[in-house]
């Protein structure tokens, strides 16, 4: 069987495609065996995982035979190989042993290879919280040229070249857009005097409510073109809803229902349905971010009054400060839905708009965050009646955890608490 009966599969080694054949990952468990004299077996310990091996066969044939050697040229390197695996996908690691086979005859060259893959997680040296809001703001400061670039690709198409003279115009502030183009198409006219309806209806909407002076949307530059126009004031009409719907951020959730609902039925009302789309996922984004860096802020109140001390140097009891009311896990997954599911509507509709895609991510980090640094909660039985403060004395829980114990439990007697609870690791 000649080289080209082979049915390869594809690979690649840093910018060298390969043809390679029989593929072998070796897949290594790290056991600590501690055996103790006198003593039948040993303590085990589980160390991980061992390097990743992989092993592979390729080949050099024909018009490529003489590219083996410029192959085998950069395998000399010393820094990291990047392998392309036909079923793992990216990996990094280096070259362990290459042994080459050569048949003049067929110009073939057969070249075994033992691939060891590079740590895969950098040692974590300290965990520092992210910073949900600030990246949120940045993350909204770059989507302002997307979704204004966005808006213009939109009006190419259903006025075709004429947006591109109307987009990039620079207006004259408390002027419409009609007025300040001449020379213009009847379609173009038409679209013209339908971003000024449009721009006239949201700067109306709900103007009761004035947008603060101090906040970030504020400080954004949206431009003065047509685009600018309409995302600045989208944003400034969804942080207008956003204040309108201030008195339910303690339930995240339905406040981004109701942010959402909102701005879709303006759309479908007014047109434009696909940017205000995109501005109720932005400002749903900035929003939640808000709250969630809030609730951050509330958790480091919470957890210093429950670590102070429950009783003075007599034995007297100190009343402690009532602890901020904060987000549940429940709470935050089900807004962190929401929010995904507004940024990938968005998203849906204007794929280059890698901004909010960022937004998600950020969101969804922030969210992992507090489920691993938020303490874990296992279920346990009462059997005999006890006060709530004695339980959590006998768990080495803090005094002050009785508070939370009765939210999590919806405990309605801490006197007297019996049955099935959820509590604290201590």
């Amino acid at each position: 069987m000649s080289a080209t009966d082979i049915n390869y599969r594809k690979a690649y080694l840093d910018d060298f495609l390969l043809d390679i054949e029989n593929i072998e990952d070796t897949i290594e468990k790290a056991i600590g065996v501690n055996e103790i004299p006198f003593r039948d077996g040993a303590l085990t310990d589980d160390l991980g995982l061992k390097a990743r091996r992989i092993k592979f066969k390729c080949y050099f044939y024909e018009d490529h035979y003489e590219m083996h050697r410029n192959f085998l040229e950069h395998l000399k390197e010393r820094s990291l190989f990047e392998l392309i695996h036909p079923q793992y996908g990216l990996m990094q690691g280096r070259v362990e042993t290459v042994t080459v086979k050569h048949d003049e005859r067929l110009k073939t060259a057969e070249i075994d290879i033992a691939f060891v893959e590079h740590l895969r997680t950098a040692f974590e040296v300290a965990r520092t919280r992210p910073n949900v809001e600030s990246e949120i703001q940045g993350a909204f400061e770059k989507s302002v040229a997307q979704v204004k670039d966005e808006f213009k690709q939109s009006a190419i198409v259903e006025i075709g070249a004429e947006a591109n003279t109307i987009c990039s115009k620079v207006l004259t502030a408390g002027q419409s857009a009609f007025s300040q183009f001449t020379g213009l198409s009847r379609k173009a006219q038409l679209y013209a005097k339908k971003v000024d309806v449009f721009v006239a209806h949201l700067e109306n909407e709900i103007s009761a409510i004035e947008n603060p002076a101090n906040s970030f949307i504020a400080t954004i530059d949206f431009g003065l073109d047509l685009p600018g126009r309409v995302v600045g004031t989208i944003a400034r009409t969804a942080e207008r809803y956003g204040l309108l719907y201030d008195s339910i951020r303690t339930m995240p959730e339905k406040f981004l229902a109701n942010l959402r609902d909102s701005l879709i039925d303006l759309g479908n009302s007014l047109g434009f349905l696909d940017q205000l789309r995109h501005g109720a996922a932005l400002q749903g984004a900035l929003a939640l971010s808000e709250i969630y860096a809030a609730d951050e802020d509330l958790r480091d109140t919470a957890r210093s009054l429950e670590q102070a001390a429950s009783f003075n140097a007599l034995g007297d009891y100190i009343k402690p400060e009532i602890t901020p009311e904060l987000l549940d896990v429940a709470q935050i997954e089900q807004s962190l839905a929401i929010a995904n599911d507004m940024l990938q509507a968005s998203i849906d509709a204007a794929r280059a708009l890698d901004a909010l895609k960022n937004m998600a991510r950020i969101l969804t980090e922030h969210a992992v965050w507090v489920k691993i640094e938020s303490e874990k909660l296992v279920p346990i039985y009462v059997d005999n009646a006890m006060p709530l403060h004695l339980l959590c004395l006998q768990r080495g829980l803090p005094y002050n955890y009785a508070e939370r114990l009765v939210k999590v439990n919806n405990i309605p007697n801490p006197n007297q608490v019996v049955g099935a609870l959820q509590v604290y690791v201590g």
